[in-house]
């Protein structure tokens, strides 16, 4: 009797286990997907030529800074420059200097008012010049956000113009002459107190730049179109050094090199007279188009490549070292993963996706490569080929066309 009740025991514990491990894999089979996709996704890839080089102008040092005195600079950073226009003046002391500030000021306060008093009589309407002075503001806060100073006058200049048009929006032009006259004999009682010295002018036209850092006349044009691999370099590892006693200096023409030394092998990627897009590593410059001007020889497996470029940045006035980009080609298409691509039967590249549970195989022309990931060329009429959001499968066991995933 004891040996019959221990059977149906062990047949209830065995179907007990046997449940158990059923539901388990029920929830396993459930809750775990074994395929790993991610997906299709659009990508603009550049095949570049990385570089890091230097900036080489045809540059002049400005007079010395005087011994005594203030000096004041009338150029902003990067200005274009007229021959014998002045580019800074000595005033006697710090008052001297404060009332000529003041002065600007008024000049500026003046030109705004006039130009504000030319279009009085025009219909204007108190929202519309709140509006205007909004987005003036907003526009500044971009730009400060983006990090990009290339108009910042301007749009200051905007700022303040929508400023005053709101402030005398309902002024008569009698009441706007009178603020001008006004303005004018404070402008002029100013400028009659301050105790100038000298004035500085430009010897030739240009743009201006306040920075110098000793390789202006150390870096110039024809020591890089003549100069070889190792020349160069040399003229790199001096220790240049700024006094700081100049004023300034000037950069006579619009036209600028970089210069870098690169690896033999990359060097003939590049061809003379060929036209590139150099991107730069501060992405607060923009890119640029140059004209490769010259590929030295090689040497010790390095060689010299400088680019000419005429494309004036206010900015690049205080730059000398940077790093670029050379851009070769720009590959457009979708990104597949390294790890999803396959190769076919018939030896076709090629990436399964999953449609509706269902794996499928769609084959991919491989454009270009990066480290992580391969472009592939995108046609979006070919529904056969792989499209814009497919789920590309990246990792899964036992893989064939047309397999359902359950």
């Amino acid at each position: 009797m004891k040996k019959e009740s221990i059977i149906p025991k062990i047949i209830t514990l065995v179907l007990g286990v046997f449940l158990c491990a059923y539901i388990g894999y029920q929830a396993y089979r459930a809750l775990y997907n074994p395929v790993s996709t991610v997906g299709a996704v659009y990508t603009e890839v550049d095949d570049v030529v990385e570089m890091s080089g230097y900036i080489i102008r045809d540059e002049k040092l400005l007079a010395k800074a005087p011994g005594s005195g203030v000096l004041e600079l009338n150029m902003q950073e990067g200005e274009r420059v007229a021959s014998g226009s002045a580019v800074a003046v000595i005033y006697k002391d710090e008052a001297s200097a404060g009332k000529n500030q003041q002065v600007a000021s008024l000049s500026e306060q003046i030109d705004r008012i006039s130009k504000l008093y030319s279009q009085s009589g025009e219909s204007y309407d108190i929202d519309a010049a709140n509006d205007k002075v909004s987005d003036a503001a907003i526009a500044i806060h971009t730009m400060v956000q983006e990090g990009v100073s290339n108009n910042s006058r301007e749009m200051c200049e905007e700022f303040k113009m929508q400023t005053l048009v709101r402030e005398y929006i309902y002024r008569d032009k009698s009441e706007l002459l009178s603020v001008i006259n006004e303005l004018k004999k404070e402008k002029d009682r100013l400028g009659a107190q301050r105790a100038i010295i000298k004035r500085i002018y430009s010897p030739a036209a240009g743009y201006f730049s306040q920075y110098t850092d000793g390789y202006e006349n150390v870096f110039t044009p024809d020591l890089v179109l003549n100069s070889t691999p190792s020349q160069y370099e040399e003229t790199v590892g001096k220790y240049a050094v700024s006094d700081n006693s100049n004023i300034g200096k000037l950069i006579s023409t619009n036209k600028w090199y970089f210069a870098a030394t690169i690896d033999e092998q990359s060097a003939k990627r590049l061809k003379v007279g060929k036209e590139m897009t150099l991107k730069f590593r501060d992405k607060a410059l923009p890119q640029v188009l140059g004209e490769v001007e010259r590929i030295s020889d090689p040497e010790g497996g390095r060689v010299l490549v400088v680019f000419s470029c005429t494309t004036h940045i206010s900015d690049f006035t205080k730059i000398r070292n940077i790093k670029a980009d050379a851009v070769i080609k720009t590959y457009k298409g979708l990104k597949v993963p390294r790890e999803a691509l396959r190769v076919s039967e018939d030896g076709k590249n090629g990436v399964y996706c999953l449609v509706d549970s269902q794996v499928k195989f769609k084959p991919v022309n491989i454009i270009f490569e990066k480290d992580s990931y391969y472009v592939s060329e995108y046609d979006s009429t070919d529904t056969k080929s792989l499209l814009l959001y497919d789920e590309i499968v990246v990792s899964a066991k036992n893989l064939e066309n047309r397999k359902i995933i359950k």
